[in-house]
């Protein structure tokens, strides 16, 4: 199979992840963020019409209790989306490995046994994210309370209405949104990424080691950035694979430059490491099976510069 037909097959991957970030995380978060948001301003509606001091300290207690409730509930829909993502995550990796064999090598793979034992692990750590979760929601909370008080301190000293201030609030809140569904998007594509690495490495068990992981990006077959949301340390990790047990590494510069024509990546992630993506908020990165006799290109980074893993497999072998 030509590395055109790979690069297909790891872009409907990531097509499926985006639509199962999309639809099981912050489709159901945002409903809930709605949902809570009506109700605010129906609370809200119900102050004295006159805006002052008295009135601004009661605005600000219900949106409190009302980013509480959303914190309780926007984790629990995230954490649904969490073990949905997981699930899913286990049953492709072993449906990947078999298309890609079978492709790249005409050899039909038996899938191993343990599968089902990963499809089972994924709801419990699902359900262990939910403390995760709540954390982030709890932050960015925080961060619309504030912004909200500014604004009613704002329309308070313009001598504006308690309607007026309503306007604000809604207006603010759905500003901020972008933050809480920014949030989803990054923890969901977590748990699908890390029961993906799982499956890849019960993977690995079954055939002796020779399954490694590979960190996939939005690019085109010659590396170049699919669209202007692909970042230059994306285009840097793009491609490199990692044995089990063992972790990506981010180079300082990538062979690509974005479409700012950038290469060099920003200094505060040079030289971290990640057992899988997302490594930052909004990553689209995924992975996927890799083994050396597809000879599909895969890298390692040793010793500052990136070695082919073909030929390291190879001279292993």
């Amino acid at each position: 199979m030509s590395l055109e037909k790979y690069r297909a097959i790891v872009r409907d991957q990531q097509r499926k992840i985006d639509r199962l970030v999309r639809n099981r995380g912050v489709v159901p978060v945002r409903q809930a963020f709605e949902e809570i948001m009506r109700d605010l301003v129906a609370a809200l509606s119900n102050l004295p019409p006159g805006f002052d001091q008295t009135v601004k300290m009661g605005m600000l207690a219900q949106v409190r209790a009302m980013m509480a409730r959303f914190i309780s509930t926007g984790a629990g829909a995230m954490a649904q989306g969490s073990a949905a993502a997981m699930t899913e995550a286990a049953s492709q990796a072993f449906m990947l490995l078999a298309q890609m064999e079978h492709q790249l090598v005409g050899a039909v793979v038996p899938l191993p046994v343990n599968e089902i034992a990963i499809l089972k692990r994924a709801t419990p750590r699902a359900s262990s994210l939910l403390s995760v979760h709540r954390r982030s929601l709890s932050r960015y909370s925080a961060s619309m309370v504030m912004q909200i008080e500014t604004e009613a301190a704002h329309g308070l000293a313009r001598g504006e209405t308690t309607h007026q201030i309503i306007d604000r609030v809604q207006a603010t809140a759905d500003n901020e949104w972008y933050q809480a569904e920014r949030i989803v998007r990054t923890e969901v594509a977590y748990a699908y990424n890390a029961s993906h690495r799982d499956a890849i490495e019960a993977e690995s068990e079954a055939f002796d080691g020779d399954v490694w992981s590979q960190w996939s990006e939005h690019v085109s077959e010659d590396g170049a950035p699919l669209d202007d949301r692909v970042c230059v340390d994306s285009l840097a990790m793009h491609g490199q694979v990692a044995r089990t047990g063992q972790v990506f590494h981010q180079p300082p510069t990538s062979p690509t430059p974005d479409s700012k024509g950038r290469t060099d990546v920003p200094r505060q992630l040079v030289g971290m490491t990640w057992e899988h993506p997302p490594n930052r908020p909004n990553d689209r990165s995924t992975l996927v099976p890799w083994r050396p006799h597809w000879n599909v290109p895969g890298w390692l980074w040793r010793d500052g510069e990136r070695v082919d893993a073909r030929n390291l497999a190879r001279r292993a072998a």
